[in-house]
């Protein structure tokens, strides 16, 4: 338990990174961009060289017929569900992350078109109660000009004098609605868009970017229970020096994995602090993990469905999320560059972990 909360506290790591990623006293956005994308990388690169072929590696077979010596010339692939299993378990990774993006981005939606629908009627008060008032206000304003004008001799001049007067009160009466209409237009631009996150740079991010933060979250945990399990199988099954030597390469594995992670919730629009606590307390749960194969005595199985769960929940979160946010912004040469840079780095970390490992 102990080599588990060892590996939990490499998400901490990234308190390090802080003086780096603040540029006078503000995130440096690029820093973070450069973080993120690296993150995508080293989830791309974990799926598909670490976690990919562990979870094929790990009891899938196939059936095969062979009679005699034709077999170099007739295969005949009996493919079972079981054999599929892990590949279906990829994809399961992939639908339910997008059917959760799904949900909550509806609920989202609706809610904002609620709150939106109850401001607008209020407004829409407002302007009928105005209206109303301005109405009774000339129509009162009429009805003694026309008891003036019946008292009135027929000379010209009070005529006009009255016209004028009625004229420069309807006048003043417009411009004063429009003002009023105006200011309400003005204080509606002035408000916050329901969708938008203001970050500590003063740069709005919308809310929906939240989801990919906390799907991040969710495969991460699943991610750090896996290695829970493995790093308590490790100590079953290979003693003390089996057990360390796992943990050091899941530290190795866990550094830059936890940066990206970082680089991503904060890119998702979490505050600095919140994207760190979460981080940990993702991490955590390689306790639970490590706990679960120790009171079993043995691998609880299935491991390998669940390492093809977490490789499509990462493919789903680095192809859907964080990528697509780095083309939907302006783009220039060298961001361009730093972020293939970046991309590139977090997929040789992996590919250096999983020669090593």
């Amino acid at each position: 338990m102990g080599c588990s909360l060892l590996v939990s506290m490499a998400s901490l790591v990234c308190l390090i990174l802080l003086p780096v990623i603040f540029f006078q006293g503000k995130p440096s956005k690029a820093m973070v961009d450069a973080l993120a994308v690296f993150g995508a990388g080293a989830m791309l690169g974990d799926s598909f060289l670490h976690q990919l072929p562990h979870a094929f590696g790990g009891g899938h077979s196939h059936s095969h017929d062979h009679e005699g010596h034709d077999h170099a010339h007739e295969h005949a692939h009996a493919h079972s569900l079981e054999d599929l299993s892990v590949g279906l378990s990829i994809l399961f990774g992939i639908v339910l992350f997008f059917i959760v993006e799904k949900i909550v981005r509806y609920v989202e939606d609706n809610s904002q078109k609620g709150a939106h629908s109850m401001g607008h009627g209020h407004h829409h008060h407002h302007h009928k109660r105005h209206d109303s008032s301005d109405k009774a206000k000339l129509n009162h304003q009429k009805n003694d000009d026309d008891g003036k004008e019946t008292n009135q001799t027929d000379e010209e001049p009070l005529v006009d004098g009255t016209t004028a007067k009625v004229t420069t009160i309807r006048k003043r009466s417009s411009s004063a609605s429009s003002k009023a209409t105006d200011g309400e237009h003005a204080n509606s631009e002035n408000e916050p868009a329901p969708d938008k996150a203001l970050t500590s740079d003063g740069s709005s991010i919308s809310n929906s970017n939240l989801v990919f933060g906390y799907l991040n979250l969710f495969s991460d945990g699943v991610h750090n229970f896996t290695d829970g399990m493995a790093l308590g199988s490790a100590f079953l099954l290979h003693g003390s020096v089996g057990g360390w030597s796992r943990t050091l390469f899941l530290l190795a594995h866990e550094l830059p994995q936890e940066v990206g992670d970082f680089g991503i919730l904060v890119r998702s629009g979490f505050t600095v602090s919140k994207a760190l606590f979460f981080n940990f307390l993702s991490a955590l749960v390689a306790l639970a993990g490590t706990a679960l194969a120790l009171s079993l005595g043995k691998d609880p199985g299935h491991s390998s469905l669940i390492e093809g769960f977490t490789a499509g929940g990462f493919i789903y979160i680095a192809v859907a999320g964080v990528l697509p946010q780095m083309n939907n912004q302006k783009t220039t040469l060298q961001s361009s560059i730093v972020q293939l840079i970046s991309l590139a780095m977090g997929m040789l970390v992996a590919l250096g972990i999983s020669l090593v490992e």
